[in-house]
Order: structure tokens, then C-alpha cells, then sequence
């Protein structure tokens, strides 16, 4: 998954569960729905699935997001000021924020891709390629 799909997802999470969204976590939940309540940050890693590791000690923005999480927190600062000024103490707005987030600083067309080592990418693609018939004598 791109930054930018993490980002969205994780906007969408937060919207249809307001629940599981608290942005006085430090840790990545696992999955949804694993009664781990996340941050804006925790759930972006969820759907990135960065795992292991907690917001804390500012590894995800960097892995994820390319910055460090005072730039990333005062990004949303910023954008909230305009239209959800309490994006960090609550889910509609957190969620609108990280989608204007994604559509200011993730709209590149080709994002890279998060979550995976290149070893890992490079597994699952000689898995697809393994899997696929490939005509003899090509």
C-alpha cells in the first residue's frame, strides 16, 4: 500500500469507528477491531503495516511519512486550523484532516510504497512471477 492509500484508510477507519481512534496512543494496532485503540499516526501504520513498533519513539513518521512526527503534527495543526481546529480530540475531524493531509502532501501519482522490506517486495514478486504461465520458448 502507498503512503497516500495509508493515509486515506486510516482516515477512513477513524470516520466509521470513532471508537477505536484516541490520540493518546503510542501503539500501532495490529488489525481493526483488535481493541487497540490508535492515533491518527497509529492507524496511518496499521494500513501500512508497519508493526513492532510504537509512535513514540518517532520511527513510523519517518518510515512511513518521511518526516519526523513534530513536522507531521505540526502539518495537521496547520490544516485544521481552517476547518477542524479539534482534529486531535475528535474522529470526523481527525479524519477530515488526514484526508486534506493526503491531498496536499501524498497527491503524487506514483507514492512509494510503505510497509514492506525490498526483500519483501522482491519475494512476493518472484511469487506472482512463479505462479503465472509463461509460455515455453519465451
Amino acid at each position: 500500500m502507498n503512503t497516500r492509500d495509508a493515509i486515506m484508510a486510516a482516515a477512513d477507519h477513524i470516520e466509521k469507528y470513532p471508537e477505536e481512534f484516541d490520540f493518546s496512543q503510542v501503539d500501532i494496532p495490529d488489525h481493526p477491531h483488535c481493541g487497540t485503540p490508535g492515533c491518527a499516526l497509529g492507524w496511518i501504520g496499521t494500513f501500512a503495516e508497519v508493526h513492532g513498533w510504537d509512535i513514540s519513539r518517532g520511527v513510523l513518521p519517518l518510515s512511513v511519512l518521511g518526516i519526523r512526527d513534530s513536522d507531521f503534527y505540526d502539518r495537521m495543526h496547520r490544516i485544521s486550523k481552517r476547518f477542524a481546529p479539534h482534529w486531535s480530540a475528535d474522529a470526523a475531524e481527525c479524519a477530515r484532516c488526514l484526508r486534506e493531509y493526503a491531498r496536499i502532501y501524498h497527491s503524487d501519482p506514483a507514492p512509494r510504497h510503505v510497509g514492506r522490506t525490498d526483500a519483501e517486495l522482491v519475494a512476493a514478486l518472484v511469487r506472482k512471477i512463479s505462479t503465472e504461465h509463461i509460455p515455453e520458448g519465451a
